[in-house]
């Protein structure tokens, strides 16, 4: 999984990720106290590589999170940077 842009400014960040058909995508991210502070479920239809766009993060703080994307097939963690 890709994380970009990052860092970042924008209230929005594009994830890329290698996806198997049907799958359902919870991407997670939580801040440096272990705290949630976004969740969204993706749904994906075709397989292969996949552009998910994580929106109005804007209220978030400027700090390090742990962006977390999790399938029945796999479980990914990148630290995103947010200005």
């Amino acid at each position: 999984m890709t994380a970009f842009p990052n860092p970042t400014t924008l209230d929005n960040v594009n994830l890329m990720i290698n996806v198997s058909s049907g799958d359902d995508v919870l991407v997670i991210m939580v801040d440096n106290l272990g705290r949630e502070v976004y969740s969204k479920i993706n749904i994906i239809k075709n397989a292969g590589e996949q552009v998910l766009h994580l929106y109005n993060l804007n209220s978030l703080m400027p700090g390090i999170y742990q962006v977390i994307a999790s399938s029945k097939q796999s479980l990914v963690k990148r630290k995103l940077v947010i200005q």
